[in-house]
């Protein structure tokens, strides 16, 4: 029966997909849910399967995955068998009545210690920046947990955000940087959502076809693709749609791309800067190490060039300088990038490249930088405040 008045520049919703700050600013969320439950078990199981790899179970009773944890538990996410389907919850003795049977394994569940019955929605804000206030994660999209990317996803939408809240907070941005979280995270969550929810409807329909080819013809795809998984191009594609690590913002304002001196194929600006472990003085260093987390951090791959002209005087407070000289140490990490002579990376405090050129252009620099900072703080008064009340 109380209520709080909580006053301040900014909201960021994160309260999850029944948010109630999208829903106070009537932001549409679109999309489905699907009518087939599932559910998620935590237990110990007597099972000949390998204790460090993940298995899937596909009959015509069940779908089943098997997620290893530790001392001989599991974590099983699976569909509800169809004898409870119309049921809003079902108890653990349910899910392990018959299940070695339905599953078509040898397996037996015991000492089970969590349970949860869920219905796998498919649905993305139309909005997640209004009236300075943020969605960020579940409370803006969600989706089914194939591909196994929520977590991922959401911790990279409060990645994007907070390093551009906390400068144009702190005075040294102006607010069109925030408008930049729109522009680069809902592309993300739109085919994201749009993706899994159609491997996810493809799984669990019931039409005979699908059937058929889950039973049958993954089970020789699968076999086929592993062997291809030992290519290196090939894992390090896997492991970069998995961790989301893959994702880029090239079509973003702030991926800046100059004209006539970009290098021929690799990194381009909006890419993520990789992970690139190279020496110098002997010690191994990734080069991921040399971004600043709170500013941008420009890294000068100098082979041929007059370190004179590498003064940058306007934007110092927002910029971390990292002069890498060719050596024998590091001439690795310049064969790796592309690099024959001389390069400069402009990398955001998210790891993401906001420029690449052969050469530090300093107008360049400094048009960036015009567009989105400023030296002074612009707005930030005891009054310039939005004014959001949570009923309770």
């Amino acid at each position: 029966g109380t209520k709080e008045i909580v006053r301040s520049l900014y909201l960021v919703g994160t309260d999850g997909g029944h948010s109630r700050v999208r829903e106070q600013l009537n932001i549409p969320f679109a999309g489905k849910t699907h009518t087939k439950s599932l559910y998620i078990l935590d237990c110990k199981a007597l099972v000949d399967l390998p204790p460090n790899e993940i298995c899937f179970s596909f009959s015509r009773e069940m779908i089943t995955g098997f997620f290893p944890l530790s001392a001989k538990r599991w974590r099983i996410d699976g569909t509800v068998p169809k004898e409870y389907a119309k049921k809003d919850t079902i108890s653990y003795h349910e899910i392990k009545k018959d299940f070695a049977s339905k599953n078509r394994m040898n397996i037996k569940l015991c000492e089970a210690e969590w349970l949860s019955v869920f219905r796998s929605h498919s649905r993305y804000a139309a909005l997640i920046y209004k009236n300075r206030c943020f969605l960020v994660g579940d409370a803006a999209h969600i989706h089914s947990p194939v591909g196994a990317q929520g977590m991922n996803t959401g911790i990279q939408d409060a990645y994007n955000l907070v390093w551009k809240l906390a400068m144009v907070i702190n005075g040294t941005a102006k607010t069109n940087l925030l408008d930049t979280y729109s522009d680069e995270r809902i592309p993300v969550a739109r085919n994201l959502v749009n993706s899994t929810d159609r491997l996810f409807s493809f799984i669990i329909s019931e039409k005979t076809i699908n059937k058929y080819i889950l039973l049958f013809l993954v089970p020789v795809i699968f076999k086929l693709l592993i062997p291809l998984t030992k290519i290196k191009r090939i894992r390090r594609f896997l492991f970069g749609k998995v961790s989301e690590t893959n994702i880029h913002y090239r079509k973003s304002s702030l991926s800046v791309k100059p004209a006539g001196n970009l290098f021929p194929g690799g990194l381009r600006s909006g890419d993520r800067l990789p992970y690139i472990v190279y020496k110098q003085d002997r010690i191994q260093i990734n080069i991921q190490d040399h971004v600043d987390t709170q500013r941008f951090s420009l890294l000068l791959f100098i082979k041929e060039m007059n370190k004179d002209v590498l003064k940058i005087n306007d934007f110092e407070r927002i910029i971390s300088i990292k002069t890498i000289d060719y050596t024998s140490d590091s001439k690795y990490l310049f064969e790796k990038l592309g690099i024959e002579k001389n390069a400069f990376y402009l990398i955001r405090p998210d790891m993401h490249i906001a420029c690449i050129s052969k050469y530090p252009d300093l107008s360049l620099l400094t048009s960036y930088f015009r567009k989105f900072f400023t030296k002074m703080a612009e707005y930030r008064n005891e009054n310039n405040c939005c004014h959001v009340l949570l009923k309770k």
